[in-house]
């Protein structure tokens, strides 16, 4: 699966999450999933990951889910390719 397919997907998972208010406009790789981007709090994280999981059937390991891949699109794109990868 290509990064592009993958982000394209990420981002319909976070749209239907997040809502029309705070992913109005354009989204890529660099929009951040917390503060200044998507405002995406605790809870609202912990459900995109549940989503993504079930999404392009992978598990994440508690270290995969640093604040570092948490922080964008394109670093939760990338532990996503790096999981498909390893399976």
């Amino acid at each position: 699966m290509t990064t592009r397919v993958i982000l394209d997907r990420l981002e319909k998972l976070v749209r239907e999450l997040a809502g029309s208010a705070r992913a109005s406009g354009a989204l890529d790789a660099s929009t951040p999933l917390r503060d200044g981007g998507l405002w995406l709090d605790s809870v609202a994280l912990l459900e995109l990951v549940v989503a993504v999981e079930r999404e392009f059937r992978v598990d994440f390991e508690p270290s995969d889910l640093s604040d570092a891949s948490l922080r964008t699109l394109g670093s939760l794109a990338d532990v996503i390719e790096r999981r498909l990868a390893g399976r």
